[in-house]
């Protein structure tokens, strides 16, 4: 009678794909994958992990298995492939549910003590004068390439998408700065007063003051504009948790609202909607470059008597119609951080159009050790001061990006168009980013792109060369983990937690099925007709 049996089998490749383990079990003739039966109520990949450990002694979490050495079609890992051994003809058959994972190289195997013999590693172009079977020589070379391309879109990305980008001029500006006499002295010439304007007044605003983050900036706005303990401030459902942390910090109480389905970014009329009596602020974030409604929400502020507050932090120099975002507010403020358009790795900016509000800025952000400089010669500074300005060498790096910044802006505005008009090809697949019609595109500041799927799925996107799609980011603020933490462990912030008062359809429709396609940050005279039908097939493939 033939005996049939199902059991799983494990390719383990090391990271570059190059390698692959092969054992020579005591009873077989030739050397094969890890693998084994399937116990009872044991699932395929739960058989896979088990025998690994049992044959190479390998704990689960040493082992990866990327997706695209699996199944292609499932929500999870599933095998790939069917493989039929022949061990004793017309008797006994193996039928094994093929796994492709990957592993250090110097972690150490340990055999077990079932019918393991022998276990190495072997080189693939050397796969073909092993003794085993076609299946798996076929195998070990289909996914080894699968390996090496993954690898060589990974290292084809880092170069597309490093940023910042600094050229020799920061490099000989910073070289010039230490090695003169302003360092190490409170007189930093205009570092900490002429450029932060510099900033401001581009953008249509008169004032503008550095902090050390954006997270800085908004936590001395909200201590300029004088709210009080137990006021409530407005914030858009979906942002980073940054925005709402520093009310916690002053005893203010945020209040969510949703977001606009189509731009994430906050809906005037959930604004409304939220407003009570204690309602004193509300912030507005203009997210992923793309501005939000600031001539609606600057009405209802008006109308209600409340500050608007606006975060500029993905939108440097985006535009909103013909004026600039951040300068329709009661003040805003800007992350300089790391992967902003303007980035000088850690620092923030805030900035104002009123004087009284500037001066009040002054006094908070530093501790009165700058009233040599121009526009703090009268400051009356107080003690409450909390030195929250910017490193000397992040107010340097503004200063020698500020001129270039629209060639920066313009650079990813031709990436974004050049990719977007590769997507539009693929509507089946992808519902692309909707800009409204007060949003002028020929000034967005994109931060990130942020597309929705249809029928495709971020496991197969990510095995597409040059292109580098990811999931979509961060949890809605009120969903964050920070909450969850009990009262007691910052028991200065009086365990205040965000309150949802409305339905949020608006962020129940924007995030579902969103993803982050990330934007390269080359010149825009990379895209030739050439290199963009490079990207198109490289999308079909």
């Amino acid at each position: 009678m033939v005996q049939k049996h199902f059991c799983t089998t494990t390719y383990i490749f090391n990271e570059e794909g190059d390698k692959c383990l092969l054992i020579r079990h005591k009873k077989l003739p030739f050397l094969l994958p890890p693998g084994g039966h399937i116990d009872e109520n044991e699932d395929y990949l739960e058989s896979s992990q088990r025998e690994v450990a049992e044959e190479l002694g390998f704990e689960k979490e040493a082992l990866s298995y990327p997706a695209y050495l699996q199944e292609k079609d499932g929500v999870c890992l599933q095998p790939w492939a069917i493989q039929k051994y022949t061990i004793i003809p017309d008797e006994h058959f193996h039928y094994d549910l093929v796994f492709g994972a990957t592993v250090k190289e110097s972690i150490p195997i340990k055999p077990g003590e079932g019918e393991s013999q022998d276990v190495q590693w072997f080189k693939v172009e050397d796969i073909d004068s092993l003794e085993t079977t076609d299946e798996c020589k076929s195998n070990i070379k289909r996914m080894s390439q699968k390996i090496r391309d993954a690898r060589e879109v990974e290292r084809v990305q880092q170069d597309l998408y490093i940023w910042p980008r600094y050229d020799e001029s920061l490099k000989k500006d910073l070289s010039r700065f230490v090695e003169g006499r302003d360092f190490g002295t409170w007189n930093l010439g205009d570092l900490y007063e002429g450029v932060p304007c510099s900033f401001a007044e581009k953008m249509g605003v008169n004032y503008g003051i550095f902090t050390s983050t954006g997270t800085a900036g908004l936590h001395a706005i909200l201590m300029a504009l004088g709210l009080k303990p137990g006021d409530e401030v407005i914030v858009p459902s979906m942002t980073f948790v940054r925005a709402a942390t520093p009310l916690n910090h002053l005893s203010l109480q945020p209040v969510i609202a949703d977001i606009d389905p189509t731009t994430g970014n906050i809906d005037p009329k959930s604004i409304e909607a939220n407003i009570t009596p204690k309602t004193k602020a509300v912030v507005v974030v203009h997210m992923w470059g793309v501005p939000a409604d600031c001539e609606e929400i600057s009405n209802i502020c008006k109308k209600h008597n409340i500050r608007m507050i606006e975060d500029f932090s993905h939108a440097h120099f985006s535009m909103y119609k013909d004026k600039f975002v951040g300068s329709f507010g009661d003040a805003a403020f800007a992350s300089l951080q790391r992967k902003k358009n303007i980035s000088v790795g850690e620092g923030g900016i805030v900035v104002t159009k009123d004087e009284e509000t500037y001066k009040r800025l002054q006094q908070i952000t530093s501790p009165g050790s700058f009233m040599d400089q121009t526009n703090y010669s009268e400051v009356d500074f107080s003690g409450y001061g909390l030195n929250m300005r910017i490193n000397p060498f992040g107010a340097l790096t503004v200063k020698n990006l500020l001129p270039k910044v629209d060639t920066l802006l313009k650079d990813k505005r031709v990436a974004v168009e050049k990719l977007t008009s590769i997507l539009a090809k693929h509507t089946d697949k992808f519902e692309l980013v909707q800009i409204p019609e007060y949003a002028d595109k020929t000034t967005l500041s994109w931060y990130s792109y942020k597309l929705k799927l249809k029928k495709t799925t971020l496991a197969e996107l990510k095995t597409k060369k040059l292109w580098k799609f990811s999931d979509f980011g961060y949890p809605p603020i009120a969903e964050h983990r920070y909450w969850g933490k009990d009262a007691s462990y910052f028991p200065f912030c009086l365990g205040i937690r965000p309150e949802v008062r409305v339905e949020l359809p608006g962020q129940t429709a924007y995030l579902e099925d969103r993803i982050t396609l990330n934007i390269p940050t080359v010149p825009a005279s990379y895209w030739t007709d050439e290199v963009v039908a490079k990207w198109e097939a490289a999308l079909a493939d």
